[in-house]
């Protein structure tokens, strides 16, 4: 029988790794907490000696630092899932980024708790007890802070391919994210009038899971689309300015975040509905 792409590629992913962790995308937020808020030292390292399979660590974060939370020091099989305390889906997640254990990296967008969770594999509960470090760095210097986000739509890597990142003509800096990591976000200083250039780099396997954005203040610069094409993508000189809103069809609207069916016979140009809580 014939084999399909997507199930070679699972069945090469098993062969090489003997798990196929990437395919979900994190653990439920249904562990139970392990000791009392921690505020991480930042910049420097903080530890939390033990955190078994299915707790997890209280963390208070501040907006604009970078966060790398690390079981690489686990004798189990570990999987990191990040939420924010007040609720909402997962914010971060990562398998086997190093041998069965497991990191995250994560830039803050709020100030306010994280809770860190750590499962034993696949998203269960254990009684052995792994050591989480916490390292956190400030926002790097400049007049205003890119954020460079990578996505992996499969979570199995970008292989040889990267972004390239140069500022006023220096030699690019190349970003690329690994095995177990939806996504990666990196953060770049700028100052005002500096000229930045991102160039990608397409040599690496199933580009169409591949893409990437340039972000300030929250706001996207540039989106890559995917798969994202090779060679210099963006070039712009920085002034700090986050880029205005996407237009709104009706000006002073709220833009709702849900759907709704419309089925109507129309004898005019259009069709209207309005979208509210009894019908979204």
């Amino acid at each position: 029988m014939p084999v399909s792409p997507i199930g070679l590629r699972i069945a090469l992913l098993l062969l090489a790794s003997g798990s196929v962790a990437w395919v979900f995308p994190q653990c439920g937020n249904d562990n139970v907490q392990t000791g009392t808020a921690v505020t991480p030292n930042c910049p420097g390292t903080t530890t939390i000696s033990c955190v078994q399979g299915g707790q997890y660590a209280l963390v208070n974060v501040v907006a604009g630092n970078t966060y790398t939370f690390s079981t690489c020091g686990a004798t189990f099989d570990t999987q990191i899932t990040l939420y924010n305390n007040t609720g909402g889906p997962s914010i971060g997640y990562n398998d086997d980024a190093c041998g069965l254990q497991s990191t995250v990296t994560w830039t803050a967008t709020f100030t306010g708790q994280v809770r860190v969770l750590v499962d034993q594999y696949f998203c269960t509960n254990g009684t052995t007890c792994a050591p989480l470090e916490i390292t956190c760095t400030t926002p790097p210097a400049g007049d205003c802070v890119y954020t460079l986000i990578l996505f992996d739509s499969f979570s199995d890597g970008w292989g040889t391919s990267f972004v390239g990142v140069s500022i006023n003509g220096s030699p690019f800096t190349n970003y690329t994210i690994g095995v177990g990591f939806a996504s990666v976000s990196y953060q770049i200083g700028v100052n005002i009038g500096d000229i930045v250039v991102l160039n990608y780099d397409a040599s690496g396997t199933w580009q169409t899971d591949n893409s990437y954005s340039l972000l300030l203040g929250g706001a996207a610069l540039f989106n890559s689309g995917s798969p994202p094409a090779a060679g210099i993508s963006f070039t712009s000189t920085v002034d700090c300015q986050p880029p205005p809103p996407a237009q709104e069809d009706c000006l002073g609207a709220t833009t709702v975040c849900s759907n709704v069916a419309i089925s109507n016979n129309t004898n005019n140009e259009g069709n209207i509905a309005d979208i509210d809580a009894s019908n979204s």
